[in-house]
């Protein structure tokens, strides 16, 4: 996570070389007692004379994690794989043995739901939408499009890597 951090831009001011290290950023796992590390703060120094930085600080996220969710993108994804394959909430949430309560799986389905047509967008920048499919619902539509387009095993992970952009 470090390694390199000199190197980089900041994505603020665009200034190279002045990027330090601000501290480790951790949060809950899966299990809720867990600490697991989720990403970095980093500063734009403004201390050095002739050419200095803006001061500001910033997160970056490690790409298996979700900013601001507990849940990882593979525990995610492998509830949406289920629910994809047809499945209720319910039945999909007990399934994917996540370890987080059916109320959450409710809120990430919704969630699904608002930002599908950002997704779409994101998603018709790698690959065309496979041809009319028989779907119950249009999130099975984003789903599939999704797995065709960043098919591997944890497409939100990809999603991450490819457009640095926060899913939910």
């Amino acid at each position: 996570m470090r390694s390199g951090v000199k190197q980089m831009a900041c994505p603020l001011c665009g200034r190279a070389g002045l990027l330090n290290c601000h501290g480790l950023v951790y949060g809950n796992g899966a299990a809720g007692d867990s600490r697991v590390l989720r990403g970095g703060r980093f500063l734009c120094s403004p201390r050095r004379k002739g050419d200095s930085g803006c001061g500001h600080s910033f997160t970056l996220w490690l790409a298996g994690c979700l900013p601001r969710h507990s849940v990882g993108t593979k525990g995610l994804w492998r509830f949406l794989r289920h629910y994809h394959s047809g499945l209720s909430v319910s039945a999909a949430w007990e399934k994917a043995r996540t370890g987080f309560s059916i109320e959450s799986a409710y809120r990430w389905v919704r969630r699904m739901y608002e930002i599908q047509s950002r997704l779409r967008a994101r998603l018709c920048r790698v690959r065309a939408p496979p041809p009319g499919t028989d779907a119950k619902n249009p999130l099975s539509e984003v789903l599939e499009h999704w797995f065709n387009a960043l098919g591997e095993d944890d497409p939100i992970r990809s999603f991450h890597l490819r457009f640095q952009t926060d899913l939910l």
